[in-house]
């Protein structure tokens, strides 16, 4: 990292706050400091890539699926403790289309993952962390885009979803005429926490239901603070156990049920 000289004459709080803007201004160095593997995977992909060890791992490439990709993982987390830095890449699958059955990320049976800082785009599912086994995970600042059928997927313990875009969920057609849409689904989890996310748009396909964040039977003691929730059936729909507060919604049909209201929502 460059190092920055100052006049004697600034003060010491201008000079503070000046090297804190200069570190924000400049991410990339921060990231290529911190990654111990770069994900390079140009051109159009037709298989799955593996991460099978623990360590911090960064994209240096968007990542594009083959219009004949329609099942499988575009990208397989296979160990613990792993940390995907998508690095502000994509890895797209919409070449596929609404019927495909891909999903962007997945984790099965691991603990540790966190996936952070870029866009997935166009699965049918975009992450995909399910199993009751699976413990700790984090992902934050992740745009899902245009996801077919689930933005997100969560399933296991003390998972942290925060400061996450999830956009123009839905529209699936490899589920029949009538399919829901959820853009975050939380399946039989423990003391999850979805925090200041954005969901912006859940259409699901002929008479399903759109659903933002979605708690399914199982999921209990859940803390859902600071979201905001756009154009969708459901907003906030826990059938579990959870507490929510402070969370904004706009035409959305039926915005709060089930779950404990602590205040502040809309």
């Amino acid at each position: 990292m460059a190092h920055l000289l100052r006049p004697s004459s600034w003060s010491a709080a201008f000079a503070i706050g000046f090297a804190m803007f200069a570190a924000s201004a400049a991410p990339c160095a921060a990231q290529d400091q911190a990654c111990q593997f770069e994900v390079s995977l140009p051109g159009s992909r037709t298989s799955t890539h593996k991460i099978d060890a623990p360590g911090i791992y960064c994209l240096t490439t968007d990542v594009n699926m083959a219009p004949s990709f329609t099942f499988g993982n575009a990208v397989e987390i296979e160990a613990n403790n792993v940390l995907l830095d998508l690095n502000g890449h994509k890895i797209g699958g919409q070449g596929a289309g609404l019927g495909t059955m891909a999903i962007g990320i997945r984790a099965l049976h691991r603990k540790n993952v966190t996936i952070k800082n870029g866009t997935i785009r166009g699965f049918f599912t975009g992450i995909d962390l399910t199993d009751e086994s699976s413990a700790g995970h984090v992902v934050e600042g992740v745009r899902l885009d245009s996801n077919t059928r689930t933005g997100m997927a969560l399933e296991g313990v003390g998972h942290i979803v925060r400061g996450n875009q999830i956009v123009n969920t839905g529209g699936t057609t490899a589920l029949g005429p009538d399919a829901d849409a959820i853009a975050i689904n939380v399946q039989g989890s423990s003391g999850v926490r979805l925090l200041n996310n954005d969901v912006i748009g859940v259409a699901p396909t002929g008479t399903g239901v759109g659903r933002a964040i979605f708690l399914s039977g199982g999921a209990v003691d859940a803390l859902i603070v600071e979201n905001r929730i756009t154009d969708a059936d459901r907003g906030v729909e826990i059938l579990g156990s959870g507490k929510f507060r402070d969370n904004l919604t706009v035409n959305v049909d039926n915005p709060f049920s089930g779950g404990t209201n602590v205040g502040g929502n809309d």
